[in-house]
């Protein structure tokens, strides 16, 4: 008997210490796993939307509501291709005024245009290609030295030789006109006979040429 009961004790306190079995695994949805960002991870920069066509690149007519725009266009380019030649840039509404004084445009020990002047007017006729919407209004100018009819015929000159170099340049000669004005229109007004450098210059308006 005594056998039969260490035994049974044996028994008892091997269920004693044995843990319960484990209850069935219960199936659950997976979660859907994403990487850890590291501390110098940067998120992507959003893509830049595609940068507008230049000014001169428009689509269709030229109206009056874009001529503001695509005058500004044209004024920067040519400010920033004569930066530092001594050439003047002046903007009256949708008009534009390149004053080149003789002094700078003309040498006349070659009896042509000088070689600053050349480059600028090359200047010029680049962004005005580019920007095929205008057309070029050329006007020489005088001081009141010698007779007004010799003037004019000076003026009508100097003008055309600018539209020859401008045509020259690869600028359609029909978007040019050229026109001499002699004495009048003076920057800096004075009486007959005066030598005033600032009245001798020729003028380069570019205007656009806005669509009906």
């Amino acid at each position: 008997m005594k056998k039969y009961a260490i035994a049974a004790a044996l028994l008892v306190a091997a269920c004693a210490t044995k843990p319960p079995p484990a209850p069935p695994p219960v199936s659950q949805p997976q979660a859907k796993m994403t990487p850890r960002s590291h501390p110098h991870d940067v998120a992507p920069r959003p893509e830049k939307p595609e940068s507008p066509p230049p000014p001169y690149a428009i689509q269709g007519p030229l109206t009056r509501e874009l001529a503001d725009a695509y005058m500004d266009g044209q004024e920067a380019e040519l400010r920033q291709r004569l930066r530092g030649s001594g050439v003047q840039i002046f903007r009256l509404g949708d008009t534009i005024d390149v004053i080149m004084p003789l002094s700078f445009l003309f040498d006349d020990r070659l009896q042509g245009v000088s070689w600053d002047g050349s480059g600028a007017l090359s200047a010029i006729a680049s962004v005005v290609q580019e920007y095929d919407r205008t057309a070029i209004q050329i006007g020489g100018y005088t001081d009141t030295t010698g007779s007004a009819q010799s003037n004019q015929r000076v003026s009508d000159s100097r003008a055309k030789i600018v539209a020859d170099v401008l045509a020259r340049d690869g600028v359609p000669p029909g978007r040019i006109s050229a026109r001499g004005y002699g004495e009048t229109h003076l920057l800096v007004p004075t009486g007959d006979n005066v030598n005033q450098p600032r009245n001798r210059r020729v003028e380069i308006r570019i205007v656009p040429k806005i669509d009906a």
